[in-house]
């Protein structure tokens, strides 16, 4: 009995042997681990937040301290090291401001979180005050532009700006990425202004992926997001849905992602960070697979 217990001993330690091995070497399968490194590095990840002039949840930027617009946009720094966008876009981004310390808000960002590359568009720019949209990425930004729609007094004037990188893997493709800011107060006006936006993107490259404050959902009677997707051939991820609200106060989706049909989204989600306003809508994107075939 006693050489029983003992064969059984040494097969059972045999046997624990043999399944940490495996499991080891499962775990550290090469190839598992490359075509997920492969997986990731051909996607990229796109993010969009409106800074609102980086007054964080406060009523008002112009009450704010230049020290406690800082400590906001150190708040949405962190944000974005978390997350890693190769490419960020905002809205209500500062250039240097009266209201809002007196310095550039997206340089600032750029140097905190290591997005080497950016282009701010300023759609105001006067008696002091210079803001509008931007661009970060972590790549070269090519052929940027920007471009300020038609005055909407009494409104301030908003815009969009533009840019193309080259997609994670694929030197030989470009991706047209865009930072856009609508009107918050007609519906008329933001209709003006998706025109001027269709138009003046109607004939861009593809891919295109367009993300901002559309100051709209898509379940509205006259959705500015819903006819830019219309108007450019576009679509959002779950437009329809209640899980996804930007704007806590009101409870609505007011800023989008919005893909052309050669991507897809591989994540989507709206981020419970409240370093603004608005809630950040962070985005994994990849390259659409080939159309199955019918039967």
């Amino acid at each position: 009995a006693r050489g029983s217990a003992g064969r059984g001993s040494v097969l059972l330690a045999v046997w624990l042997i043999v399944a940490a091995s495996a499991s080891a070497l499962a775990a550290a399968d090469p190839g598992e681990e490359a075509k997920s490194a492969g997986a990731a590095a051909s996607c990229l990840r796109v993010m969009t937040l409106n800074v609102a002039h980086g007054r964080g949840v406060s009523q008002h930027q112009a009450t704010q301290t230049r020290d406690e617009i800082v400590a906001n946009l150190q708040k949405i720094a962190e944000l974005i090291r978390r997350q890693r966008p190769d490419i960020l876009a905002l809205q209500e981004a500062d250039g240097p401001s009266l209201w809002s310390g007196w310095f550039d808000h997206v340089q600032w960002l750029c140097d905190k979180t290591q997005m080497c590359y950016r282009y701010r568009g300023a759609h105001v720019d006067r008696l002091g005050f210079c803001y509008g949209t931007a661009l970060l990425s972590r790549q070269k930004l090519l052929e940027p532009f920007s471009v300020t729609f038609a005055p909407s007094p009494p409104t301030p004037t908003k815009g969009f700006v533009a840019g193309k990188v080259i997609w994670p893997g694929r030197p030989e493709m470009l991706v047209q990425v865009v930072s856009v800011h609508l009107d918050f107060s007609r519906p008329a006006v933001r209709a003006r202004q998706v025109a001027e936006l269709v138009k003046r993107l109607g004939q861009a490259s593809r891919p295109l992926v367009v993300m901002g404050d559309f100051n709209a959902q898509w379940s509205d009677r006259h959705s500015a997001v819903r006819s830019t997707a219309e108007g450019l051939g576009l679509r959002a991820y779950q437009p329809e849905t209640d899980r996804l609200s930007t704007f806590p106060l009101l409870k609505r989706r007011l800023d989008w992602i919005l893909i052309s049909q050669e991507l897809e989204f591989e994540e989507y989600s709206t981020l419970p960070d409240e370093v603004s306003d608005h809630r950040a809508v962070m985005a994994v994107l990849r390259l659409a697979g080939p159309p199955k075939s019918e039967h």
